[in-house]
Formats: C-alpha cells, sequence, structure tokens
C-alpha cells in the first residue's frame, strides 16, 4: 500500500490531444494507463481469468465517450468510474446467467509472510481485499493502489466524501484483523 503516487504530468494535454484524434496520444494514453487499469480491475475482479475482457470492455468505453469529458484534468476519476462500471456491468450479467463451473480462488496463505510489508509484497492481500465487502474493496483500490485523493475517489464511486472516510476505515481494521490473523495461523 505504499507505492508510489504515479505522476500524472500533462495528462489533460494527452486527453485534450486524444479528444482530437490524435492516434499518438492514444497510444502513450494507452501505455500509460494500461498497467493502472489491469491492476485495478485486477483487484476488483474475483475472476483474474476475466482482466483482459474487462480491460478490453474498459477501453472501448473510453475511446467511445473521451469526446464527452469536459474536464480532460478529470481525466483519472473518471476513466476508473468507467473501469468501475464495465466491472459492474458484468457482475450484473454473472448474476443473470450463472456460470456452471466453481469461481476458484487461491486461499491458502503463505506461511513465510510475517510482516505488513510482506503481505503488501505478497499475493495475501490480494486474497486480504477479496473478503472485504465490494464497496469496502474498491474504496481501498482506489486509494492506495491507484492513489486517488479522498475527494477523487468520491467522485469515482459518486458517493459523500464522509461516505468514502468510513468506508476506508471500516477496510482498513478488517483487512488488518484478516492479516493478524492469516499470521497467527
Amino acid at each position: 500500500m505504499n507505492n508510489p503516487a504515479p505522476e500524472r504530468p500533462n495528462e489533460a494535454n494527452l486527453v485534450i490531444r486524444c479528444q482530437l484524434g490524435d492516434q499518438d496520444a492514444w497510444r502513450e494514453l494507452v501505455q500509460r494507463w494500461n498497467p493502472r487499469l489491469i491492476g485495478f480491475l485486477g483487484r476488483m475482479s474475483d475472476d483474474s481469468h476475466k482482466t483482459d475482457d474487462l480491460l478490453q470492455s474498459t477501453w472501448l468505453r473510453l475511446v467511445r465517450t473521451i469526446t464527452r469529458l469536459e474536464q480532460p484534468d478529470r481525466f483519472a476519476p473518471w476513466a476508473y468510474r468507467i473501469a468501475r462500471n464495465t466491472l459492474n456491468d458484468q457482475l450484473r450479467q454473472r448474476y443473470r446467467s450463472p456460470s456452471l463451473e466453481p469461481n476458484s480462488i487461491a486461499t491458502e496463505p503463505s506461511a513465510s509472510d510475517e510482516t505488513l510489508d510482506r503481505w503488501i509484497e505478497s499475493d495475501e492481500i490480494m486474497i486480504a481485499m477479496r473478503s472485504l465487502d465490494r464497496h469496502d474493496r474498491l474504496v481501498i483500490n482506489l486509494h492506495y493502489f491507484e492513489h486517488l485523493t479522498v475527494a477523487e475517489v468520491a467522485d469515482v464511486c459518486q458517493t459523500p466524501v464522509g461516505t468514502i472516510k468510513s468506508r476506508l476505515q471500516r477496510a482498513r481494521r478488517q483487512l488488518r484483523q484478516y492479516l493478524e490473523n492469516e499470521t497467527h495461523q
């Protein structure tokens, strides 16, 4: 959770160039944002095999609607909102037509993890995050992994700042409890 925040220099400029149809700007935007979106969607999805499909759907929506973005300097919250909506659409679709195969998520923790730093660098944090309610997982993901401010997270979630702060506090407490329980087992 202590990953350095990615810099966003000239991102508004890049977005404006994309809105004007500059193909080089699109390549640069995809190069900058693909790792962020892959990480976000991977942490939010319960099915790691669907991340590529979610990423493709997200980019398709971004490309189709970028000309409607009136505040290019607000690209990050807007992009994460689109990714969140894409994920929500996939979840709705899954609930409408349940799969016949059980969802298999690795649940065995690594025995060697003893400190929080080791947890963060391991896959265990992903398992711990999956234990959270999806709304709490979303705010943790956006704030700590995607480095959005609380206000930006509120914008993405279309939720009041106070609610986001409460969700962050609850999610941190639940993650801490989960990780401490796993360490003592």
